[in-house]
């Protein structure tokens, strides 16, 4: 049940600091009865990789892509809600 049904005010992770946080996005289950939610940033990816393009016609390259997944897969595990990057 997520922390707002319980009454709890909820927490975001946002691993936006670290590259290699994106592949621990499956383990946040039952890491904090207070977890509402999980997101990613494609700006702090972008400068993680220095990469100059996130996108080509309005379409993530893979490594982006490959965040925005696995943002949703472990939400997902973790019955939380996954959150999309800011689009600016």
């Amino acid at each position: 049940m997520p922390a707002a049904s319980r009454g709890q005010p909820a927490s975001l992770s946002w691993p936006r600091k670290r590259l290699l946080s994106v592949f621990g996005l499956g383990t946040y289950k039952d890491s904090s009865p207070r977890l509402g939610g999980l997101m990613w940033g494609a700006e702090d990816l972008s400068a993680s990789l220095g990469a100059t393009e996130k996108a080509s016609a309005g379409v993530f390259h893979s490594p982006y892509r490959l965040a925005r997944d696995l943002c949703l897969v472990g939400a997902a595990a973790a019955e939380v809600a996954a959150i999309d990057t800011v689009s600016i």
